[in-house]
Order: structure tokens, then C-alpha cells, then sequence
């Protein structure tokens, strides 16, 4: 097996999360999601040794405009996984 030059972060959200996406949640959908997201959450590759103050995550045009590393953290539950094994043989990890 060959260790990653990539530290794993899982974003778990969080309450307050669920309560801004049940404000625009017509179809009924926003506890589903959030559940599923805590169950399994979004895991992102990055550069290795990246600190979570340090981490840049994507985020949609429709969350809040006044976002702070606070906010984030009450929003959101971080996991930080510093070192991992690719354990799939005969498949290369490509870099852009």
C-alpha cells in the first residue's frame, strides 16, 4: 500500500446548518439531507497538513453572505485525517 500525500477533512454538519436549509426547503427534503450528511459525510482530498483555519471550502451562492470561521464552526463539525493508505492496486491517483 502507498500512503497519500493528502490529509482527508469530513465536514459533519451540524443544527445550524438544518435550520438554514430548512428556510428554503419546499420540498421537505432538508432533514433527509442532513441526516444522510452526518451519517456519511462530504470528505474532501487536500494538500497535506492543512490546518482547519487554514482550509477553503466551496460554498453555493445561496448561504449567507456574512460567513466567518466562526459561523463555520458552529455549522459544521470538522475531521481532520492527516495521513492514509491507497489500498486499490493498479489504479493511479492523478494530479492536475
Amino acid at each position: 500500500m502507498n500512503l497519500l500525500n493528502r490529509s482527508l477533512v469530513l465536514l459533519r454538519p451540524r443544527q445550524p446548518f438544518l435550520e438554514w436549509a430548512e428556510l428554503d426547503d419546499a420540498e421537505g427534503l432538508a432533514l433527509d439531507v442532513f441526516e444522510c450528511m452526518r451519517e456519511d459525510p462530504p470528505s474532501f482530498l487536500v494538500p497535506p497538513c492543512v490546518h482547519f483555519g487554514s482550509a477553503r471550502i466551496l460554498i453555493a451562492e445561496t448561504w449567507p453572505s456574512r460567513r466567518t470561521l466562526e459561523m463555520f464552526r458552529e455549522w459544521f463539525e470538522v475531521t481532520v485525517s492527516s495521513a492514509g493508505e491507497d489500498t486499490v492496486k493498479g489504479v493511479e491517483i492523478l494530479e492536475e
